[in-house]
């Protein structure tokens, strides 16, 4: 209300009354439109006339002696005698002589369609609003509901985190014939109520992390060879952690459930992740959303599908003892999965169905490429990115209650309603999102420990690890 009535004070009251005035005298310009009629002809004639220049003489045409010039703030036209130029309805006529006449064209009342376009404006926000949230009670009905238990929130700074919220987006490689799930796409999407700005960063599924194990349950079980052993062995409650990949994190309640493989251990999974990356790199995680790949082919095809770019590396399909290179294999496979016949045939700007965006982001390996996992993460990024441009209101705009159960039955979320307005809210109100690469973004090269690829940061260094999310969201 008050952004209101401060624009209605500061530009419709003014507007008004200058339009209402015979002559409406702007602070330094003036742009009148002349109507010149001669014989059976006419033309329109524009003058920009400035108050300042009060001797200047602004010619109406080239063979007549009439001009405008102003005086006191008022324009007159003098021919030869100063008349006073008015525009009403309907126009005054002015003989110039040459058998030629001049009237002002009367400008619409200019407020008047600001006015409209700003109602115009507020309403399509309250209707899109509107639509954006009634489609959270059909999503949060369909969805699975996962609870986070921040076990390690006293690891972390909060003062640092201040008025900063943190979403995780999961991709999950959750397919028909797998029993366990991994989590390849790992996206925070970041909020700073202070900078009012909107960061999108990756995390890296290889990066090594230390990951705790709450299978222990008496002192025998645990390891006596850790360093800190006798530590662990007096600790409440019994715990310890060991190091494996960040997106292996997800898969820990699965070891010894082997015969029990149901979605209560995929939920228990998602808030393991959530803990490692607390206790890990010391940052907050707010809420997390999980899609699996089928979820993702029905959501960006009830979308429309998207416009991506394929680059000519892309299309190039090879193949070696270790991996199959190229966008095709990608496409081929899934199409396999999936019932389905989808190719890329053109590099470009290209029109994606979900099947298509799918392979677009699962990509991996290029031939020639400096970092498979590096790479793809800047993929998914551009992707979030171009999503929010090209979909952004279609995203939040699902009318049919019935579409977004269909394509949320397999999602995992652990937001609330309140939650979900916020997150709607923001990312509306937030243009672009800015890309800030990936975390970490400082790392070793590769090692490889008991045949597996790691990316590491000075071995495990939590301390590194908080810096780097620090300087990348903190900022």
């Amino acid at each position: 209300m008050l952004l209101i009535f401060v624009t209605l004070l500061v530009v419709f009251i003014p507007e008004a009354f200058l339009c209402f005035s015979h002559i409406r005298v702007l602070r330094w310009k003036k742009r009148i439109t002349l109507n010149v009629l001669t014989g059976r002809s006419s033309h329109k004639k524009l003058i920009d006339i400035k108050q300042a220049d009060s001797d200047k003489k602004y010619i109406i045409t080239p063979d007549s002696e009439s001009f405008l010039q102003v005086k006191d703030k008022k324009i007159y036209i003098c021919n030869p005698y100063p008349e006073p130029l008015v525009q009403g309805f309907p126009a005054k006529t002015y003989d110039i002589g040459n058998g030629t006449s001049v009237s002002v064209k009367k400008k619409k009342p200019a407020f008047l369609v600001t006015i409209i376009t700003c109602i115009l404006v507020i309403m399509a926000i309250f209707v899109f609003k509107y639509f954006a949230r009634s489609m959270v009670a059909p999503f949060l009905d369909a969805s699975n509901h996962v609870e986070l238990t921040h076990d390690f929130a006293y690891n972390i700074d909060f003062e640092k985190w201040d008025g900063i919220t943190n979403y995780l987006i999961v991709g999950s490689d959750a397919r028909e014939g797998l029993s366990t799930s991994r989590t390849d796409v790992m996206v925070v999407i970041s909020f700073n109520e202070n900078t009012k700005k909107m960061k999108i960063c990756s995390l890296l599924r290889d990066l090594r992390v230390s990951i705790q194990d709450k299978t222990i349950v008496t002192v025998d079980q645990l390891d006596n060879t850790l360093p800190n052993y006798e530590a662990l062995k007096n600790s409440t409650p019994l715990t310890q952690f060991f190091q494996a990949k960040l997106n292996y994190a997800v898969n820990i309640p699965y070891l010894f459930n082997e015969e029990d493989q149901n979605d209560d251990l995929y939920v228990r999974g998602l808030n393991t992740l959530v803990n490692t990356i607390e206790y890990n790199f010391k940052m907050p995680i707010n809420g997390i959303i999980s899609v699996t790949w089928e979820d993702f082919i029905k959501i960006i095809d009830t979308l429309g599908g998207i416009d991506l770019e394929i680059t000519e590396q892309m299309l190039i399909t090879d193949y070696d003892e270790e991996h199959a290179y190229g966008i095709t294999p990608v496409i081929l496979n899934q199409n396999a999965l999936y019932d389905k016949d989808d190719i890329f045939s053109e590099a470009g700007i290209q029109h994606l169905n979900g099947n298509q965006a799918l392979a677009f982001v699962r990509l991996r390996y290029l031939r020639n490429g400096a970092n498979s996992d590096i790479e793809r993460t800047e993929r998914i990024r551009y992707f979030i990115t171009e999503l929010l441009k090209q979909k952004k209101f279609k995203l939040f705009t699902f009318t049919d209650s019935k579409t977004v159960s269909t394509v949320s039955e397999n999602v995992y979320s652990s937001l609330s309603q309140d939650e979900l307005y916020n997150l709607i809210d923001i990312i509306c109100s937030i243009p672009t999102p800015e890309n800030c690469g990936s975390l970490p973004h400082d790392f070793n090269e590769k090692v490889i420990i008991n045949g597996a690829e790691y990316i590491t940061v000075d071995g495990i260094r939590q301390d590194k690890l908080s810096e780097q999310a620090e300087e990348i969201l903190c900022n």
